[in-house]
């Protein structure tokens, strides 16, 4: 006989942004998932050069965990930073790779939307492949341009 209810959940994400200080302790699990994103949509910055930027302060270093019975699971990086010109200031995605991106995606978009409008950003911005249009169809974020590239031979 059987009479334990066992209930289903949905695992749980949560989003911690990493200060310099402990940069050590995530960096060797969240550089290799920034730099699948790197190589997707900049593959002509250094790896170390993200890296460098984290380090120094310039961008910010983000981390999804998934909450398990045992612990955090890392299973997706972020690196933002604020960017200022004459025209205007924004919130700028500039790497995210991961896992599960449809599971927690949402609820680190409406952060940074937070986050955004709490440091005066008029937008976020984001360069990313075109799996993004399935998030600009649901959400705000519209597409402004597409890059082409050729390989030279």
């Amino acid at each position: 006989m059987n009479n334990v209810i066992h209930l289903v959940t949905e695992p749980v994400y949560k989003l911690f942004p990493v200060p310099r200080d402990y940069l050590d302790d995530v960096i060797e699990v969240a550089m290799p998932l920034l730099d699948k994103a790197r190589q997707k949509v900049s593959p002509e910055t250094d790896y170390s050069q993200i890296e460098n930027d984290l380090r120094s302060g310039d961008n910010m270093l983000w981390i999804v965990c998934e909450k398990e019975n045992d612990g955090n699971n890392i299973v997706a990086a972020l690196s933002t930073t604020i960017v200022k010109n004459k025209v205007r200031k924004t919130f700028r995605i500039d790497y995210m790779g991961g896992a599960k991106m449809d599971q927690w995606m949402w609820k680190v978009l409406q952060k940074f939307e937070l986050l955004a409008k709490e440091a005066e950003c008029s937008a976020i911005v984001a360069d990313a492949r075109t799996g993004w249009n399935k998030f600009c169809k649901v959400t705000e974020f519209v597409p402004k341009y597409t890059r082409y590239e050729m390989e030279l031979k």
